[in-house]
């Protein structure tokens, strides 16, 4: 028996997953850009990333203020580095290597498993899920920051 070619046809998999399927290939381009940006940065030894326009502007550092240094040291696997720059940013960190992959293994299902639509009671689980995620992280930075 011949084996079967995969046949991936983009405007059938938006129609069956929907605005699912497009949110979640959008936020995976999104990650790989941002991924990408930091790594030319690791690459070209500049710590520095995209200057702060509230720093510039007031003075004073944001509650983000080294969080691209941060995330370059976390890439680099210098996680005291990173947590001294800004304490809060490990957190995040972490949320968004979470959200990233549950992105990534979405867009993977829609295109090379999914027979059928999304029930939206996954894509309302999926979503609360995130929301309570991002909830606890930023109560974990409340509390411990």
């Amino acid at each position: 028996m011949p084996l079967k070619r995969m046949k991936i046809r983009l405007s059938e998999k938006i129609h069956l997953g929907g605005s699912f399927f497009v949110f979640n290939l959008v936020f995976s381009l999104l990650a790989i850009i941002v991924v990408i940006y930091l790594l030319i940065l690791v690459i070209n030894n500049d710590s520095e990333g995209i200057q702060c326009v509230y720093k510039s502007k007031l003075g004073k550092d944001c509650p983000t203020c080294g969080f691209t240094r941060s995330f370059i040291d976390y890439l680099s696997f210098e996680f005291d580095s990173g947590i001294q720059r800004n304490a809060a940013s490990f957190y995040y960190f972490m949320f968004c290597c979470y959200f990233s992959t549950t992105r990534f293994s979405w867009v993977f299902y829609c295109l090379f498993f999914q027979k059928k639509g999304i029930q939206k009671r996954i894509v309302k689980w999926d979503i609360t899920i995130l929301i309570a995620q991002f909830l606890a992280v930023n109560i974990l930075i409340f509390y411990f920051s």
